[in-house]
């Protein structure tokens, strides 16, 4: 891999960098970059979109890993004792069957590993932020190779919006990866501005106190199905 840096001429800020890649391009679009050991027998991993940890077949589910250290696929394998009707992929790498959660998680030392998640509920787990359960939130933390879980208690049933969720004592909001839990005396009340401040959550108002509760008229939440 080459790169260079090169100057617009029209001040610092405009300097940027390009660069040049070194390597063999096959006819399926992976790259092999020159000094990388190609072993034809195994799908290179390109990153695209609709490319999954997980095959659902007519009789069989299988799942394959990925070795993001020298990013190649592993073979196929069957998972047992799974009915193909019944698994639902969720992203490309989290997987619902039954009350299961089936994650595809990259461990610490560079390659995947299945967990499988136990839910305390067989309700359909959605592709969003906060899923509810009995008693229990499930948030998901999304990256380009990593999806993981983070479970946490709830007080009573848990309602989910599209920037937050609350139940009957927290609201709960996330930044990024981040979830953050806030007490509030009335949490139904909680109300989004919707002016997409992702970064600060500023336009999410949380009331803090009785008396705010007091003076805050109650509202209608858009809640998730």
């Amino acid at each position: 891999m080459k790169w260079k840096t090169k100057d617009s001429g029209y001040g610092y800020w405009a300097n940027y960098r390009s660069g040049e890649l070194d390597g063999r391009l096959l006819e399926d679009g992976a790259f092999i970059p020159t000094g990388i050991p190609y072993n034809s027998s195994v799908n290179i991993a390109q990153y695209s979109d609709g490319e999954g940890s997980f095959l659902v077949g007519e009789t069989d589910v299988s799942w394959r890993k990925l070795r993001s250290t020298d990013q190649q696929w592993s073979q196929w394998e069957k998972l047992p004792d799974i009915d193909p009707k019944a698994f639902h992929p969720i992203t490309d790498r989290v997987a619902q069957y039954k009350n299961h959660l089936y994650i595809a998680k990259l461990s610490p030392f560079g390659e995947d590993t299945l967990e499988i998640i136990t839910l305390d509920s067989s309700a359909p787990f959605l592709k969003q932020r906060i899923n509810a359960g009995k008693g229990h939130g499930y948030f998901m933390r999304s990256s380009r190779l990593r999806d993981d879980i983070q479970i946490f208690a709830i007080d009573g049933p848990l309602k989910t919006t599209e920037r937050f969720a609350y139940d009957n004592r927290y609201v709960y909001t996330w930044i990024g990866s981040q979830l953050y839990r806030t007490a509030s005396p009335c949490p139904a009340r909680t109300r989004n501005l919707d002016q997409n401040m992702f970064s600060s959550n500023d336009d999410i108002i949380i009331l803090k106190t009785e008396e705010e509760c007091h003076k805050t008229p109650d509202i209608e939440q858009t809640l998730k199905p």
